[in-house]
């Protein structure tokens, strides 16, 4: 037998496609022709706009619309403290006649003097807190105020809740004037206290029955503690701007009264002071024992140094210093300088026993 015959080879690949050759590019457009040469149309061109007019168009434009200020109420937590809350509201909803009527007042009602300033102050703040809208609370009175129904209505409008942000401010002015009078008054009073008692060298006391260094003590404390006051109230920028807020609001005060007052009593003290020194540097020359003199002396000379440096205290700037205090101050010091202990090694001395 013959073998088979052998496959014949394989056809050659096809050869690869031609890559299609692209279009040429479309001709340039023709400028345009000037406009000396366009065709004029003979359509009509459009009539103007008709100008609106009327009471709501002002220059053909629409009026702007009305912008609602931005309210930032206290976010509160679901639970006791929103029931409390929605209960507040729910008073409020019910007093909101009072309430308006407690802003007009602040606002609007005539005071003739301090007195009537205080009473208003004390009766609105007492009432708003009452409400659950305290002055000076973690909410002003406006956002505190502004609430809303479940479809959205307020219940104070925006006109209303101006008014009250307006009262509140009216009401932190007068504040000010409340609370600045009764400290100054109060300091007042102290100090009065305190300079109509006297000093009695003879028993070395006073008609109120303290001591001389208990007078001492708390006339150096009044010069302190109420020129320091005087100088926070009436010297510093803060209180500066409040006094013009006060001006501008046109509330009635005797601030400026009170303050020179103040003034004047502390410089009355300072008087009541050298005396209580000098009382006490004539007892302790008394003292028979050595060291008990000097123990007394030293006590002396301190508080002599003290009273020496608030003479020279910014805040002593605005009371004349009588030339009698410093008169008696430099005696004191004459007298005591001998009878204070001097550093040398002890001595056997019998008068030091």
């Amino acid at each position: 037998l013959a073998p088979p015959p052998p496959p014949p080879p394989p056809p050659p690949p096809p050869p690869p496609p031609r890559a299609a050759t692209p279009p040429p590019p479309p001709p340039p457009k023709p400028p345009p022709p000037p406009a000396s040469l366009a065709p004029v149309s003979e359509e009509e061109p459009p009539p103007p706009r008709k100008q609106r007019s009327g009471r709501l168009y002002v220059d053909a434009r629409a009026p702007e619309m009305q912008r609602k200020k931005a309210r930032t109420p206290k976010t509160v937590q679901k639970g006791l403290e929103a029931a409390f809350r929605k209960r507040q509201n729910t008073k409020l909803r019910e007093v909101k006649p009072r309430v308006m009527d407690l802003f007009e007042r602040v606002l609007k009602e005539q005071l003739d003097s301090r007195e009537q300033l205080s009473a208003l102050f004390q009766e609105v703040s007492e009432q708003m807190s009452s409400l659950g809208v305290p002055l000076g609370g973690s909410e002003d009175w406006a956002d505190r105020l502004f609430i809303e129904d479940k479809r959205g209505a307020l219940l104070f409008s925006e006109e209303e809740l101006d008014l009250a942000e307006e009262a509140q401010k009216r009401m932190e002015v007068m504040y000010n004037v409340d609370s600045w009078t009764k400290q100054l008054s109060a300091r007042i009073l102290s100090g009065g206290t305190l300079l109509a008692g006297g000093v009695d060298a003879r028993r070395n006391s006073s008609q109120s029955g303290l001591t001389v260094e208990a007078i001492l003590e708390g006339a150096c404390k009044r010069l302190e503690d109420d020129m320091r006051y005087h100088a926070s109230v009436f010297a510093d920028a803060s209180s500066a701007r409040i006094f013009t807020q006060i001006e501008e609001h046109g509330l009635p005060n005797d601030l400026a009264q009170l303050g020179e007052t103040l003034t004047g009593q502390c410089a009355s003290m300072l008087p009541l002071a050298a005396s209580a020194l000098q009382a006490l540097a004539a007892s302790c020359a008394q003292l028979k024992l050595k060291a008990m003199r000097a123990a007394a002396a030293q006590k002396i000379k301190t508080s002599l140094e003290r009273l020496r440096h608030l003479l020279v205290a910014p805040q002593l700037k605005p009371i004349n210093v009588p030339a009698r205090v410093t008169t008696i101050l430099n005696e004191v010091a004459a007298a005591v300088e001998p009878m204070l202990p001097k550093d040398t090694a002890d001595s056997d001395d019998d008068e030091y026993y």
